[in-house]
């Protein structure tokens, strides 16, 4: 599924002030840290389209439809292994999923949400 550039910006931007303003990832200036360590960046800026894609496919009050929708998503996408394991997740080094509740919160909780849905 193909995203709206502008939709996508608008989540960015959203998860950015939401998320990554208290990722214990980013510095003293708010900046990512992440993406300094070799092989590594942001899963918001690597995955956003799959992130947006995974919370859109749920409807759901049980966060674990969610966990489960990411992994399908995202994970699988990232560093995940053909067993489902993934040594940032096992390491609690894996920032998407020590943040995946703000992110699906961010998401659902926009409050301009329609505006950033693509039309029919």
């Amino acid at each position: 599924m193909k995203l709206d550039p502008k939709k996508l910006e608008f989540y960015r931007d959203l998860l950015k002030q939401k998320v990554c303003s208290v990722c214990i990832d980013s510095d003293a200036d708010g900046k990512c840290t992440i993406s300094r360590t070799p092989d590594r960046a942001c899963p918001i800026d690597m995955f956003l389209p799959e992130i947006v894609q995974a919370i859109e496919s749920v409807q759901s009050n049980r966060m674990e439809d969610y966990v489960e929708s990411f992994r399908t998503h995202v994970c699988s996408q990232c560093q995940e292994d053909e067993t489902g394991r993934c040594r940032f997740r096992s390491d609690i080094d894996c920032a998407m999923d020590r943040y995946i509740q703000l992110i699906v919160e961010a998401i659902e909780e926009a409050p301009d949400r329609e505006e950033a849905k693509p039309a029919p």
